[in-house]
């Protein structure tokens, strides 16, 4: 019974100093927190306290670049969480250790931990969890070039059926959301599927995580570059250089009060001056890569705008010497018309004269303007097969210039009922209405 009593008392005081832990690390008071952590750890046996505070104390270590103290860390939350049976405590164990073997070395560790994680989540059906580890997966998926992993990732993420709902474990939802699209976004760009990459890039540059924001952003703009969209691209490279000084500032932030809490006031001092350096560096490369965006962009489209004025003064060029060809085949035609025999019978009927043209007085008009007026009657038969022997006798006496009335004149027919058939017959052609000028307009270029 005293025994009992004492391990609860225990427990409880690990709940205790954990608390007071957490609040300490809120307060930038790193040293402190760390040593709070350190009397749950040894008070809470196996609790959750213990593993929450070995966690916590690796996260620490990793943020102040100790990798080696920060994996032994993690390495005993997962013991104890093995120990006190508690899976769901493994696997974010597991994540965690994972964060600790990302260099290039290491990387197989990594996705190893990653791969032990996910089986122990889906064993206990954590669901909530399997999707917190995919999107880090992916990073390590890709950093390892192991796009067999990517795609079953992929389509992981994929079959959730709401995102939104699922990933909301431990962290907020929104951020979990954003980090689940950019993800989401990279495996694609992995698997050349750029069209749903930029879809979900998009979504994930709609997250209130700076972060997220920024390298979603970032894809964005390496996406629209290589897609020719330069203007997008350097709107995207700016939004992203803006989010990137954001992140830095909040990293600067976040380091300055680690070190302060962990070191001494001169290891400080170097710390911010080498990252100011960088962020000088980061700034200068960013300007640059701004500058040299903007300067090919001002350069492809002066070079657009020159090729397309060379373009339109093409097309002028060649829509004048049409036209003037046409005139000029006009009037030759024209010409040739009126010194052809058939034309004294077409102007005496046309005129009012009786009588009308027999097969043969067609049968002329018809080779004359094969003749000359490239295959006139020959192209009209073979592009409107539809069309019907008077309506083409018509065609051929408005291509010879004759006006509404002589080729009333000549089918024996009212003016009106000659412009009703030419509105007819356009309105046949073109499968819209349209006057008979416009016919008229039509058969002279034809």
């Amino acid at each position: 019974m005293q025994l009992s009593f004492s391990a609860c008392n225990s427990r409880g005081d690990a709940e205790t100093h954990y608390a007071e832990a957490r609040q300490l690390e809120q307060q930038g008071r790193k040293a402190e927190a760390m040593k709070a952590y350190k009397l749950a750890q040894n008070e809470g046996g196996t609790s959750k306290w213990a593993v929450e505070s070995s966690l916590a104390m690796g996260n620490l270590q990793l943020m102040a670049g100790n990798r080696d103290e920060a994996l032994t860390e993690f390495r005993r939350a997962f013991d104890l969480s093995q120990a006190g049976h508690d899976t769901l405590r493994m696997v974010y164990s597991l994540r965690d250790m994972s964060r600790c073997l990302r260099s290039p070395e290491w990387i197989a560790s990594a996705a190893n931990c990653f791969a032990k994680a996910d089986a122990l989540a889906q064993a206990g059906r954590f669901n909530d969890a399997r999707a917190d580890l995919w999107p880090e997966w992916v990073d390590v998926a890709l950093q390892q070039g192991d796009t067999t992993q990517v795609r079953k990732l992929l389509e992981n993420i994929e079959k959730l059926e709401s995102v939104g709902t699922q990933v909301a474990s431990g962290k907020q939802a929104e951020e979990s959301l954003g980090a689940m699209w950019l993800a989401r976004g990279r495996a694609l760009m992995a698997l050349n599927r750029y069209d749903e990459a930029e879809e979900a890039l998009l979504r994930a540059s709609e997250s209130q995580n700076v972060k997220t924001h920024a390298a979603a952003t970032m894809l964005l703009s390496q996406m629209e570059s290589g897609n020719g969209r330069y203007e997008s691209a350097w709107l995207s490279a700016m939004e992203c250089v803006a989010m990137m000084d954001s992140v830095n500032r909040q990293t600067v932030r976040e380091n300055g009060d680690l070190v302060s809490s962990l070191e001494s006031q001169i290891e400080i001092e170097r710390e911010n001056g080498r990252l100011r350096l960088r962020l000088w560096g980061i700034a200068l490369l960013a300007l640059l890569s701004v500058v040299a965006l903007v300067i090919f962009f001002r350069w492809r489209m002066q070079r657009l705008q020159a090729q397309m004025v060379t373009q339109s003064r093409q097309q002028e060029e060649q829509r004048l010497a049409a036209s003037e060809q046409n005139r000029s085949q006009q009037d030759h035609l024209l010409a040739t018309f009126r010194q052809s025999a058939v034309f004294v019978e077409c102007d005496r009927i046309g005129q009012g004269g009786n009588g009308d043209l027999n097969d043969d007085s067609w049968a002329q008009l018809q080779t004359l303007l094969n003749e000359h007026a490239d295959g006139f009657v020959n192209r009209l038969v073979v592009f409107y097969p539809s069309i019907k022997p008077a309506e083409l006798r018509m065609c051929c006496l408005i291509r010879l210039g004759m006006g509404n009335l002589q080729i009333s004149n000549i089918f024996h027919r009212t003016q009106q009922a000659t412009t009703n058939a030419r509105k007819r017959l356009f309105q046949r052609i073109f499968g819209r209405d349209g006057s008979a000028e416009e016919l008229n307009r039509w058969l002279i270029s034809f």
